[in-house]
């Protein structure tokens, strides 16, 4: 018993402080263990996730570019460039907002990614726009090219082997599944953003496209007349004469102009947006050699307002001097 009572203390106290010694450690394993969470090692899911993200945000750059704004799409290397820019700022203060209220982004969802805290909380603003800028800066190479093209595949290779990326320090991805389906949603979402922005562009394109003031000054000559009748994409015009017997002219695309009225300022149309076809003759008609129907259509959509069509013409009855017929007419 004496050997029994005596060995009690001793287990007592070797207990306790193997107890006060466990708590201190799961205590201090804490920090450890969110430390040391292992980086989410599925690049492509990520990459297609920041794709759709960065395709969204393009498209709603374009929306407020052409369609708010009424820009007319210009199909140049620098202004594209540029608002890769502007789609990088949007989606750098943007994307933290996101974050912070539902702990993903719409790519981030379709894959089953969120991310959080290493306390398992919803980002703050702060936290996610100093992220998101980490992103830009390292993932993308502030958009330079060649060299984004270098960081974003040592980005890939370092998230494949496990490593943790640098912008990653401080929160936890996590994935809710692996499913090979989450891939055609990611293609369904993109086809959709691809299709509108292409759509997007082609409204812009129509628009009519102003090149300069009118030179014309118009110099009519009694007897000829030139009528014409149009919508938003088609045109019917007619030249005629009750003084002479024929009309010469050496095809319409260097003889006819067409402009727009814009605050009583007459402005030429780019040219290119109106194709005149020789093969929509609709006339002349039989007997009728001093009348010239044509029919053509635009290349691309005119704008809303007031128009005129000028043809040039000369013939040797009038000692080949050039004369214009004026047609006014509007799209409404």
């Amino acid at each position: 018993m004496k050997e029994n009572t005596a060995k009690f203390p001793d287990q007592g106290t070797d207990n306790s402080k193997i107890s006060e010694e466990h708590s201190q450690q799961s205590i201090s394993a804490e920090p450890i263990q969110a430390d040391t969470i292992p980086a989410l090692k599925y690049p492509m899911r990520r990459f297609f996730a920041r794709t759709i993200d960065l395709a969204l945000f393009s498209l709603f750059w374009d929306f407020v570019l052409y369609i708010i704004m009424g820009m007319h799409y210009i199909d140049s290397n620098t202004i594209q460039y540029f608002s890769t820019f502007v789609v990088f700022v949007l989606l750098i203060f943007i994307e933290p907002i996101l974050l912070s209220i539902f702990a993903t982004t719409l790519g981030k969802w379709i894959f089953g990614l969120h991310l959080t805290d290493i306390h398992g909380r919803k980002p703050d603003y702060h936290k996610g726009l100093s992220r998101t800028w980490g992103v830009f800066a390292k993932g993308y190479g502030y958009n330079i090219p060649i060299y984004n093209l270098v960081q974003c595949y040592k980005c890939y290779m370092a998230c494949k082997s496990g490593q943790e990326l640098t912008w990653d320090k401080d929160f936890t991805y996590s994935i809710r599944d692996t499913k090979k389906h989450r891939y055609f949603a990611c293609f369904a979402i993109l086809s959709v953003i691809i299709s509108l922005s292409v759509y997007i562009s082609i409204l812009a394109s129509c628009g009519t496209e102003l090149i300069d003031i009118s030179h014309y000054e118009p110099n009519p000559r009694e007897g000829v007349s030139l009528d014409a009748e149009a919508t938003s994409r088609k045109l019917w015009f007619t030249v005629s004469s009750d003084v002479i017997d024929y009309i010469i002219f050496d095809g319409f695309s260097g003889n006819i102009s067409l402009e727009k009225n814009v605050d009583n300022t007459w402005f030429e149309v780019r040219k290119k947006l109106l194709v005149m076809d020789a093969a929509e003759v609709v006339s002349p008609r039989q007997g009728c050699s001093n009348e010239i129907c044509w029919k053509d259509y635009y290349g691309l959509n005119l704008d809303k307002g007031e128009y005129r069509l000028i043809l040039t013409y000369w013939t040797s009855e009038f000692n080949d001097e050039l004369y214009n017929a004026v047609a006014y007419f509007s799209i409404p």
